[in-house]
């Protein structure tokens, strides 16, 4: 515990970023920097103080057990309302400033985003921004919500290690003694700019290549899949437990934003396997057979196909769900 508190703690308070990500952004929020102030929480979580001998457990009324259920069957899950508005309105005026001081990027005029103001912001990996010490990120850190939900979701799975997938060789693990480990931001561009900027490219660099996909074959697989891929079906995988904490956010954003968004990308996950497998022991022998000549690039055209389809029928489910 020793070897990351002190590696942690030096690059606080110099204001760099860890060398697991590389050197090209090391420096880039050193200037002017000053290291923000800490509460009683923060101090024990960067390893300023040392924690108590003993240490109750912290509990998160907003963690439900409806939340601990979901987190231990994927790995993962969305807390609702942990962050208060205030503080991410916070964050995001104090992003929004510095990408326009170190790049140019002005987030209100995505015209001033080009691939080199980009880079000086951040690598292709992914929208990463390379911003780890804007004073709300600090904030968040030391918040009580996110470290009792952090600790309580600990305890129910690896610290016991005896929750089946949770298991790990470091032996018993004291939930409420943590230490941080901290991260970069990440900027997801509007839908609307993605296709603004890269649409039109994308369609004329397609029509340079032949379009396998207009082929009989890709033809009659689409001709079955449209009727296949209805609302009917998209309202059977809808109510499925991998969407379940999706579906809630996107209803109760009424179904605009970014989690109507998320909930697309899981159906989009999810329906191309079971269409594919659909498609593999259907009865209909021509089908099957035509699938499984297709090529490479065929099979990529087929999935965009799909994935379009599925978007197309789950915004035609919506009155519905």
């Amino acid at each position: 515990v020793k070897l990351p508190r002190k590696k942690n703690l030096q690059i606080r308070e110099l204001g760099s970023h860890p060398e697991e990500y590389g050197n090209r952004y090391k420096l880039i929020e050193t200037e002017n920097y000053e290291p923000a102030d800490l509460n009683d929480l923060g101090k024990k979580l960067w390893g300023y103080q040392d924690w108590e001998d003993h240490v109750d457990l912290p509990v998160s009324h907003l963690l439900t057990e409806r939340h601990i259920a979901f987190y231990k069957k994927f790995g993962y899950v969305t807390i609702e309302n942990v962050v208060e508005k205030e503080l991410t309105t916070q964050m995001k005026e104090e992003t929004d400033d510095f990408l326009l001081q170190i790049s140019g990027i002005d987030t209100n005029d995505w015209s001033t985003v080009t691939p080199e103001s980009w880079g000086k912001i951040s690598g292709s990996f992914g929208g990463m921004l390379e911003i780890y010490w804007t004073k709300a990120q600090e904030l968040m850190r030391q918040s009580y919500e996110m470290y009792a939900i952090t600790a309580q979701l600990l305890d129910r799975t690896w610290a016991r290690n005896n929750v089946p997938g949770f298991h790990q060789s470091l032996g018993p693990i004291d939930s409420a003694k943590l230490i941080l480990n901290i991260d970069r931001q990440n900027l997801r561009f509007p839908t609307s700019f993605i296709e603004s900027q890269y649409g039109v490219e994308r369609v004329q660099s397609n029509k340079k290549k032949p379009k396998k996909s207009n082929s009989p074959i890709a033809v009659n697989i689409k001709e079955y899949l449209d009727d296949y891929i209805n609302t009917d079906f998209i309202k059977s995988y809808v109510y499925d437990d991998n969407l379940a904490q999706h579906l809630e956010n996107a209803r109760q954003d009424s179904f605009q934003g970014d989690s109507l968004r998320n909930l697309e990308i899981q159906l989009m996950r999810i329906c191309p396997k079971i269409i594919h497998q659909k498609l593999a022991i259907h009865d209909n022998e021509v089908l099957q057979n035509e699938y499984n000549n297709l090529e490479g690039n065929e099979k990529k055209h087929l999935s965009k196909f799909i994935n379009q389809l599925v978007t197309q029928k789950l915004r035609e489910s919506l009155n519905s769900l």
